[in-house]
C-alpha cells in the first residue's frame, strides 16, 4: 500500500471557507496528497457537519458571514470532543493582530492563503502527527487509570474480606454480633452519605464499621453469653471490649484499620 492510499484511509481534513474557488483549490491539493477532504461553505455548516465527518484536522478561514473563524475555533476548543483536534486558521488577512487573536482562541497554526501548497501539506502532516502522539498518550493515560482503578477495587475487596472475616470471629461466640456488625456497617454508611461525605469517605466508614465490636472476642463467655441483664461489675467488663478492640487494631499502617 502506498503512502497516499494510507492517508486516504486514516486522515480526514475539513476545510471551512465561504469562497468556492478556495474550497475547490484546497480539495484538489489535499486530495492529491492522500487526504480525505470535506468542505463546508460556512461556519454554521461546519458546526452541523463536523460530528458526522469526524475530522483529524480542520482548516478555517477568518472572514465568513454569521460565524467567523475565531468564533468557530472558540466553539471547537470549548467542546471536549473537539478540543484536541488541530485547527489551522488560513486567511488572506495576514496581520499580527489576527495571528495573536487566532492563537488566543486556541488555533494550532496560522497560515496566509498565499502559503505554498507544499508547505500547507507539510504543516498539516506535522499537526496530524502531533495529534496522533497526543491521542496515544491520552489512551495510555486512560488505560493506566483503568488498571489503577481495577487494582484499587481488588485491594479494597481483599481488605473488606479480611475485615469481615476478622469481625466474623466474634460472631462465632455471640450470635447477635454476627448480624449486628452487618447492620452497623450499613447504618454507618447510610448516615455518612446523608451527611454529604465524599463517596470514598462513605466507603471507608462502611468498611471500618464492622470492626467496632471486634474486641468482644476478649470478653469471657459467662458475661458475653449471659442471658438477661448484666450485673454492674459484669457491665464494666463488657465495656472493655472497646479497649480490647483498639489494642487489636492499633499500630496498623492501613487507613481503614486505623479508622476502625
Amino acid at each position: 500500500m502506498g503512502v497516499a492510499e494510507e492517508h486516504v484511509e486514516k486522515h480526514k481534513i475539513m476545510v471551512v471557507d465561504d469562497e468556492p474557488a478556495i474550497l475547490r483549490m484546497m480539495q484538489r491539493i489535499l486530495t492529491r496528497s492522500g487526504f480525505t477532504v470535506h468542505t463546508a461553505d460556512s461556519g454554521l455548516s461546519a458546526i452541523s457537519e463536523i460530528t458526522e465527518f469526524d475530522p483529524d484536522l480542520i482548516i478555517i478561514d477568518y472572514m465568513m458571514p454569521k460565524l467567523d473563524g475565531f468564533q468557530i475555533i472558540r466553539r471547537l476548543k470549548g467542546d471536549v470532543k473537539w478540543r484536541n483536534v488541530p485547527v489551522i486558521m488560513m486567511t488572506a488577512y495576514d496581520s499580527t493582530q489576527n495571528h495573536v487573536q487566532a492563537f488566543d482562541y486556541g488555533a494550532d497554526e496560522f497560515l496566509p492563503k498565499t502559503t505554498n501548497p507544499t508547505e500547507i501539506v507539510t504543516r498539516i502532516k506535522y499537526h496530524i502527527k502531533v495529534k496522533k502522539n497526543n491521542d496515544q498518550l491520552l489512551n495510555s493515560k486512560q488505560d493506566l487509570e483503568k488498571i489503577v482503578s481495577m487494582r484499587t477495587d481488588q485491594l479494597r475487596a481483599a481488605s473488606d474480606e479480611i475485615i469481615w472475616r476478622l469481625a466474623a470471629a466474634s460472631g462465632y461466640r455471640d450470635t447477635e454480633t454476627g448480624t449486628h456488625i452487618r447492620r452497623m456497617a450499613e447504618y454507618a454508611g447510610i448516615i455518612a452519605d446523608a451527611m454529604s461525605n465524599p463517596k470514598n469517605v462513605v466507603q471507608s466508614i462502611r468498611s471500618a464499621a464492622p470492626m467496632h465490636d471486634i474486641g468482644k472476642i476478649g470478653i469471657p463467655d459467662q458475661i458475653l453469653l449471659k442471658p438477661g441483664k448484666l450485673a454492674p461489675q459484669e457491665w464494666q467488663i463488657m465495656k472493655l471490649h472497646t479497649t480490647i478492640g483498639a489494642k487489636i487494631l492499633e499500630g496498623s499502617n492501613i487507613g481503614v484499620i486505623r479508622l476502625g
